[in-house]
């Protein structure tokens, strides 16, 4: 029986082998990895259904949210302010970083390692409400739960063979932490993995997650759910207060607000320059830069 030490390298083997591999995957399993990867083309191009209804009236937590660090941005989102559009790129970025989920599975089945319970849904009722936290976890590899992600090659090597909490900007452990205390069955979970690839440069990675407690992961769950109904969005945390740009005497957004598709509606006066490193988000201006501003709130 194959072991999940092995997966990179045998994925590998499968990769440089002049033998045919395909031989021992069933018919099902190649129509289903075709049907999946047309699943998300047709979901990308089609446009996914958006409910009209703001997530605190149906009272879910996604899993993904379970390790953001930013309840505010959580209350607008949740709270149904509008974001900043995806655009095109960024729109196929998402794509092929599914399609790059389906291709390392497939291959984890011709390596000859046991796949299975994917795409499973692991719901849990958050304690004392009527909030229940849904996700999905991405596959069981040789009885282990393992999450798949794409990441830049300066992420790919940043990571090392355990992702610790200080390198994970993305809250990835809190979601596998979740999958891993509530996953059904009678199987305990304790070493989950991320498979992790280099999109830029193809390199694989086998990556293991360092837990949170499962008190801690639902202790999250109730904060989430406090803090996304009051009346009014929380603070900014401490840990994204603003930062200098250069010696202007300029303060920006610190690089994860940057990115945060409601930061227009959590700072409604940032103006929005163009420098030759991409936007820079300014909240004050001291002295007014020599950059192109941009004003329709891209």
């Amino acid at each position: 029986m194959s072991k999940i030490s092995t997966l990179v390298d045998d994925i590998y083997e499968v990769l440089m082998s002049h033998t045919n591999k395909l031989e021992d995957v069933t018919s099902e399993q190649m129509a289903d990895y075709g049907m999946n990867v047309v699943k998300h083309i047709s979901g990308t191009v089609e446009g996914r259904e958006q409910s009209d209804v703001p997530r605190v009236e149906e009272k879910k937590i996604y899993a993904t949210e379970l390790g953001e660090s930013c309840l505010r941005k959580l209350w607008f989102k949740y709270n149904g302010y509008a974001g900043v559009p995806l655009t095109p790129a960024t729109i196929n970025k998402f794509l092929y970083g599914n399609i790059l989920e389906e291709n390392l599975l497939f291959l984890a089945k011709v390596a000859g390692h046991s796949v299975t319970e994917e795409q499973a849904p692991v719901k849990t009722k958050v304690k004392g409400t009527e909030w229940i936290i849904s996700g999905r976890i991405d596959a069981i590899i040789d009885g282990h739960i393992v999450d798949v992600k794409s990441c830049s090659s300066f992420a790919f090597q940043k990571y090392g063979t355990i992702l610790r909490h200080e390198d994970d900007a993305f809250g990835y452990n809190w979601q596998l932490s979740y999958y891993c205390h509530q996953m059904p069955g009678d199987s305990i979970y304790e070493v989950p993995y991320f498979l992790m690839q280099d999109k830029q440069n193809g390199g694989l990675k086998l990556v293991e997650s360092t837990q949170v407690t499962n008190s801690n992961v639902l202790n999250k769950a109730q904060e989430i759910t406090v803090n996304t109904t009051l009346l009014v969005p929380p603070n900014v945390p401490n840990h994204l207060e603003d930062v200098p740009f250069q010696k202007s005497g300029n303060m920006q957004l610190p690089m994860k607000c940057g990115y945060c598709e409601f930061k227009h509606h959590c700072r409604p006066k940032v103006r929005t320059f163009i420098s030759l490193r991409g936007p820079v988000y300014l909240t004050e201006v001291k002295r007014e830069p020599k950059m192109p501003e941009v004003t329709d709130n891209a």
